[in-house]
């Protein structure tokens, strides 16, 4: 839910209120692909290999994973209730 390439209609945009959404950095790929979803539209995902980024340190930080973590709990849990 967080990797490749993905391109959003203007049609799908306006329909899924995108300017509502509540996270930023990975959640906010999740969170887009979750609203596209329940909104009944396709998703075509094209996945991209970086290759020059085959060496280094990960951008990834603990903060973007509790994040991410925590938009899926909330997000299972209000879907419960």
């Amino acid at each position: 839910m967080t990797s490749g390439f993905r391109i959003y209609s203007r049609e799908c945009l306006e329909s899924i209120n995108y300017q509502n959404t509540k996270s930023n950095g990975y959640a906010f790929q999740i969170e887009m692909t979750l609203l596209v979803s329940n909104n009944n539209r396709s998703i075509k995902e094209i996945p991209i290999t970086f290759y020059e980024r085959s060496m280094g340190d990960s951008k990834m930080s603990k903060a973007i994973v509790f994040e991410a973590v925590k938009f899926l709990l909330t997000n299972m849990f209000n879907k419960r209730t």
